[in-house]
């Protein structure tokens, strides 16, 4: 579980959004390549329509804004703040995990792990995997 990560361990957390359907990552490096946004609007297009709108945001910790934020309610209360204001504003329904998120808070959503955008790209083949997750999304109204 995420307790076992040390929270002094920095990272970033890649967020797109699409209709209702959210999409997280690890940033590797805390770097975000074009490539892996291309990789996760195709992938959300193909759920959920031409049309679908997606829009990024990264969480990075600890804030840059120096540790008093971040003391507040640490790294898992400012985590799960941020997914709650994000899911509620999108009206969320499935979170598609993008390879190993240690960190990602427990949340009532419907749960749906592919490999990272970055394995994908490195190996086309794991694609197919990720379909067969994302493909029963496609039924959903």
């Amino acid at each position: 579980s995420w307790r076992d990560v040390e929270s002094d361990t920095p990272f970033s957390l890649l967020f797109v959004t699409s209709d209702d359907v959210l999409w997280v990552e690890v940033l590797e490096d805390q770097l975000l390549r074009q490539e892996q946004l291309q990789l996760i609007a195709a992938m959300a297009r193909a759920i959920r329509g031409a049309s679908v709108r997606c829009a990024h945001q990264q969480f990075d910790w600890p804030p840059a804004a120096g540790s008093a934020v971040a003391a507040a309610g640490g790294m898992e209360g400012m985590l799960s703040g941020f997914l709650h204001r994000l899911t509620s504003d999108h009206a969320t329904r499935h979170i598609v995990q993008l390879g190993a998120c240690e960190v990602l808070p427990a949340s009532d959503l419907l749960m749906h792990q592919i490999p990272s955008s970055l394995e994908m790209l490195r190996d086309g083949s794991l694609k197919q995997s990720a379909w067969s997750v994302l493909k029963p999304l496609c039924a959903s109204d």
